[in-house]
This record gives C-alpha cells, structure tokens and sequence, in this order.
C-alpha cells in the first residue's frame, strides 16, 4: 500500500499549494495541467489489499486528500476466482471536458 500511496503521489499528486492572499489556495499538481484545471482523473483497479476492500474493486484517486474513494467492487464473475494471486493493478486516465468548457 505505501508503494501504491508513492505512486499516485509522483504520478498524480499535488506538488504545493499556492495563495494569492493567504485565504484562498490552490493546488498544483505533479501532471502539468492546461490553465491549472486539472481535467484528468485517475481510477486504480485493485486486487485486494490490506487496508482496502477484500475483493478486486475500482477506486477514484483524491489528490487532494490523497485518498482512495471505493467506487465498485468487481463482480466475481469478473475476476475469475483469482482474488489472492493478483499481483498487478490497472490504472484508468480519464478526462473531465467540463472544466474547460468555459474556456
């Protein structure tokens, strides 16, 4: 689990925060971003592991918080049966259009 946390914090974390007056913040994020927008988003699915859900299951990636959020627990009929052999993981890049619509 703390090589996964190592992983989305260099792949997808936030860098710094940044103030303008000391109220108001934003992040920054290691994956350069048009306009700081931030339009991608990042899913992980998991195999089970210790600290997470007992069966294979996608996640969201909360930069912010630098969190996991469970978002479905695969069907067994999806996994086969090799719930304890999974090694691996895979992750998902998705984009969020919306965020830059006004641009």
């Amino acid at each position: 689990l703390n090589s996964l946390g190592s992983f989305l914090r260099l792949g997808a974390g936030i860098s710094a925060w940044k103030s303008y007056d000391g109220v108001h913040a934003w992040a920054l994020r290691v994956a350069p971003s048009s306009g700081n927008l931030q339009t991608t988003e990042v899913h992980l699915v998991l195999p089970p592991l210790e600290g997470l859900a007992p069966v294979t299951a996608a996640y969201h990636y909360q930069p912010e918080m630098h969190h996991l959020e469970l978002r479905l627990e695969a069907p067994q009929e999806l996994v086969g049966g090799h719930q304890s052999s999974a090694s691996g993981f895979l992750v998902i890049l998705s984009s969020l259009c919306v965020r830059e619509a006004w641009k």
